[in-house]
């Protein structure tokens, strides 16, 4: 085979080795195939390029290595589907309505109390309803206590029957300041749980605290509640010496709750000796708070008819006072005491009708 038959052989060979690559590649470029793993590089021996050397040899070679492109290439599997992970609900619009309130409180109008209630009851429904609404404004909460959004926010959680807001009432009873334990016990007032660990905390602040602040919201949040004989008999204990305080607020408030929490008729005698304090609101007090008491008998009544028919005592207190006797067994003294006063009750009402329908002179 002279030079001119090799080198014809030889571009011969490389057409075709161009031709079929091209095809190939051509093809698998607008088919989607799996990634397969790359195959050892193929060193071309002199051998193999001397069988090119030779047309027929390189034809037949050719041919037997050319790829079946009838065979479908198999397809990658379908990757598996991951579930759709729903994130919690967000409180993006418990935020948006609390920005709402507040640029309300701060920009009156003759429609912002309307506004400021709807807004509210948008707000506590998001509230009972989303969990993640109701943790931010726990939150948000315990971060403004002495603000007027706070505050709105503490009597919303009020009316919110759940576990996180109990627990976070108790959180702020343990507080360190007394902010934080005046929020908690209003909290838990307004939740209405009195439950035995409720009382405890109760209990221990009014046995341990000087804040009189604080002793007043500890006072509020113990009211009457089923309770067994010797816890009933430490609260009683622990509510008498607050009948002596010298502020008379918390001596009202103490008076209420001793004739609430009482026992027997001994335990109302604080409350009995009350009716002559010296201060107006605390014998008023204490007559509202005998006319409660189940344990009130002739003496109680016979205290109240002393208070009723004495002139000299403030109106309001007689009147109070009067009130509470209605409640009560009554001798035949003690009713001609009431119906005296009720005489001049009667006479007053008439007074007060003629004074507001005198013709006003032209």
């Amino acid at each position: 085979m002279n030079l001119n038959m090799k080198l014809s052989a030889t571009v011969l060979c490389s057409s075709l080795i161009s031709t079929v690559v091209g095809f190939y590649l051509g093809h698998s470029s607008t088919t989607t195939t799996p990634a397969v793993p790359t195959s050892p590089a193929v060193v071309q021996s002199d051998t193999t390029i001397n069988t090119c050397s030779d047309p027929n040899i390189s034809a037949i070679t050719l041919a037997e290595n050319k790829p079946d492109l009838t065979t479908p290439i198999p397809k990658p599997e379908a990757e598996a589907q991951t579930s759709e992970v729903t994130e919690p609900p967000k409180a993006l619009m418990a935020k948006d309505l609390f920005g709402q309130l507040e640029e309300a409180l701060n920009q009156p109008s003759p429609y912002a109390e309307s506004i400021q209630s709807a807004l509210q009851a948008q707000l506590l429904y998001e509230m009972s309803h989303n969990p993640a609404a109701l943790k931010w404004a726990i939150t948000q909460f315990k971060n403004g206590l002495n603000t007027e959004t706070g505050q709105i926010l503490g009597a919303l959680l009020g009316v919110i029957q759940d576990p996180e807001v109990e627990a976070a009432s108790l959180e702020l009873v343990e507080g360190s300041t007394s902010e934080e334990k005046i929020a908690g016990l209003e909290l838990m007032a307004r939740l209405g749980i009195y439950g035995e660990k409720q009382r405890g905390h109760v209990i221990k602040l009014l046995s341990s605290t000087a804040n009189k602040n604080v002793m007043g919201a500890a006072l509020y949040a113990l009211p009457k509640h089923p309770a067994s004989p010797q816890e009933t008999t430490q609260i009683i204990n622990t509510l008498k010496p607050l009948t002596q305080n010298d502020d008379p607020e918390l001596r009202r408030r103490a008076m209420i709750a001793v004739a609430n929490w009482a026992n027997d008729r001994e335990n109302l005698d604080p409350v009995v000796d009350a009716l002559q304090d010296n201060s107006a609101d605390v014998r008023a007090g204490a007559a509202f708070a005998l006319a409660q008491s189940r344990y009130s008998d002739q003496s109680v009544a016979s205290a109240l008819a002393d208070l009723v028919k004495n002139d000299d005592e403030d109106w309001v207190v007689r009147e109070i006072a009067w009130q509470a006797l209605a409640d009560l067994p009554m001798s035949e003294t003690h009713y001609k005491v009431f119906e005296k006063f009720q005489a001049e009750l009667d006479a007053s009402a008439e007074v007060e009708t003629a004074s507001t329908t005198e013709p006003v002179a032209p």
